[in-house]
């Protein structure tokens, strides 16, 4: 193996890991910070679905969670996609949470979501701390193949890195499936609402409601205006 590439990837995340410390330093109401990081195993963790999956979970921690995010940033190194994300809330409440999407997101497993605080039991010189799982009274994370503990698998590398592909892919793809099935779903519900709108506008005679005749009770809107606001929301 080429040392020089195993050096340029340790580099990486050595300055990796002392920005994510300058960040929740730096950035002003930081409270708890969150990285995402992909699980793949090797120093050559970036290829086309590993980025996707890091990428699809970034966006949906930001999703569901921007509420409480005031900075995120996503870049990519010689660890692959890298995403950080600084919270205004709780590290505790932060880790369950992210917990929760590392074991329900159909891609959760697929990457490590580590989350950090600044200990400042010294004042002088505050320091990055790791929140774990066995801190909110949970047992570490299993092995996505076996269910054994993952470390104990990584340390072992007790399966090969084709197995470890295979699963990558397999669960990418059911992301995939996932995703048109949620969109066609979304499309069929939204084409039946505009479908119901069209129909009630049309009905006469509607006793106080816009129709094709009468504006019913409505001073701001006609049958026209009704038809171009039933268009407009439908996706």
């Amino acid at each position: 193996m080429d040392y020089t590439e195993i050096d340029e990837f340790l580099n990486h995340r050595e300055k990796r890991v002392l920005y994510q410390e300058q960040l929740l330093r730096n950035i002003s109401g930081g409270v708890t910070l969150a990285t995402v990081r992909v699980n793949y195993p090797g120093i050559k963790k970036s290829n086309y679905i590993t980025d996707r999956i890091a990428k699809i979970v970034c966006e949906d921690i930001y999703l569901f969670h921007n509420k409480n995010i005031i900075c995120k940033e996503i870049y990519k190194n010689k660890e692959g996609v890298i995403g950080h994300f600084i919270f205004n809330t709780d590290n505790i409440e932060v880790k369950k949470q992210l917990i929760y999407m590392e074991e329900n997101h159909i891609l959760g497993r697929c990457v490590d979501i580590d989350v950090y605080y600044l200990d400042d039991s010294d004042p002088l010189m505050p320091s990055l701390r790791g929140v774990s799982r066995s801190d909110i009274g949970l047992e570490p994370r299993k092995c996505f193949l076996c269910e054994e503990e993952a470390r104990i698998c990584s340390r072992s590398q007790k399966h090969s890195i084709e197995r470890i592909k295979e699963y990558f892919i397999s669960k990418y793809e059911e992301y995939t499936c996932y995703v048109d099935k949620r969109d066609r779903l979304s499309y069929e519900i939204s084409q039946l609402a505009l479908k119901s709108m069209i129909t009630e506008v049309s009905t006469m005679p509607s006793y106080g409601l816009v129709s094709p005749v009468t504006k019913g009770s409505h001073k701001d809107m006609d049958y026209y205006t009704f038809l171009e606001s039933s268009f407009a929301i439908a996706p």
